[in-house]
């Protein structure tokens, strides 16, 4: 069903603002933006089979839907993945077998959050689909991942995780929401 992180991140409107884009405070915070891009991206560079083997791992749950009300395994893995980078993670039941999966990471401050969403549970095999190989069990071919859940979501899933990492390595620090 849904996976559902919620970060806490700065997030700052520009109505908010009263810098404008040529002042100083805006060129040396363009700078500061940029060098912290480059970290998160060598950062993420550098975390490329960590991420790969992330993605199988979370493919080879077989969470199909239908049957559906299966997917507890598979959250409850994820849920020691994000508690062991820091996230506070929590199982919430919704049905026999079905839970949803709520974690936040908390920041310092006093901003917005940002909150990112998606499902864990896949579409079903069926006997007509001409796999060459298991859909539970990924492989890559050509610079691509193959699976079932490989692009949707199962993917999306892994990005945010690795999003979190990758900010998480580089050193930056995210602001606290009280809203």
């Amino acid at each position: 069903m849904e996976c559902i992180l919620v970060i806490k991140a700065s997030i700052q409107s520009h109505a908010n603002s009263q810098r404008t884009l040529n002042s100083p405070e805006m060129k040396d915070a363009s700078k500061d933006r940029s060098a912290t891009y480059r970290r998160v991206h060598e950062t993420i560079d550098g975390q490329k089979t960590n991420i790969l083997d992330f993605l199988k791992t979370l493919i080879r749950f077989n969470i199909a839907c239908p049957p559906a009300q299966n997917t507890t395994p598979a959250q409850a893995w994820l849920q020691k993945e994000l508690a062991s980078r820091g996230l506070t993670a929590e199982l919430f039941d919704v049905f026999p077998g079905e839970q949803f999966l709520v974690a936040l990471l908390r920041g310092v401050g006093d901003e917005r959050s940002i909150i990112l969403n998606g499902h864990i549970d896949v579409v079903e095999v069926r006997r007509d689909e001409s796999w060459s190989h298991d859909p539970f069990d990924p492989y890559v071919e050509g610079g691509r991942v193959y699976g079932r859940g490989a692009f949707d979501m199962k993917s999306g899933i892994t990005s945010v995780v690795m999003a979190v990492d990758a900010i998480q390595k580089a050193g930056l620090t995210q602001r606290r929401c009280h809203r």
